[in-house]
């Protein structure tokens, strides 16, 4: 009874999740958070780690899209720790990237490397192509801004070279 009744607490967070994903792709960001919310503490109370890991993640991606840089960034952090625990590489990798996102439209752009870059060694050592391109081609447009013409060519190239392979 206590199994049919977590799955069901399941079923209805990641309904809940969904309401939030719909409203954050039509624009409606700030009610994509309180869905997002509320899926977060059925996951708690069911001590799904996963499902926590990913409302974390979808509250990062809703308050950076709200510029609540602050909030987007110890929203991933949190999601960041337990996909970490549970040994989800690429998962960490895609928090970090993010983060980093968060940090150049702030114009932090060191911070904003150094996301970019330890998502990027993750990357390589998981062999993960999506990521790894993009990744490449964030931290290559990074370094053009700063005037670091041939740093930012050779990570353009690499970049290329993964979109290539892909």
């Amino acid at each position: 009874k206590k199994a049919k009744e977590g799955n069901i607490l399941k079923e209805e967070a990641s309904n809940i999740y969904n309401v939030g994903y719909a409203h954050q792709s039509l624009g409606e960001t700030k009610e994509s958070v309180k869905y997002f919310q509320k899926a977060l503490e059925i996951y708690i109370q069911l001590h799904d780690s996963a499902g926590i890991a990913r409302q974390y993640n979808a509250l990062g991606s809703a308050y950076h899209n709200m510029s609540d840089h602050e909030n987007g960034i110890a929203a991933f952090i949190s999601a960041k720790k337990i996909f970490e625990k549970m040994g989800h590489q690429k998962d960490y990798a895609g928090c970090l990237v993010n983060m980093g996102l968060i940090y150049q439209s702030m114009n932090n752009e060191d911070k904003a490397l150094a996301n970019f870059y330890e998502a990027e060694k993750i990357l390589v050592s998981i062999d993960n192509k999506d990521y790894l391109a993009n990744v490449r081609h964030g931290i290559g447009t990074i370094l053009l801004k700063n005037k670091q013409y041939d740093k930012a060519l050779e990570k353009f190239n690499q970049a290329k070279t993964v979109f290539v392979e892909m």
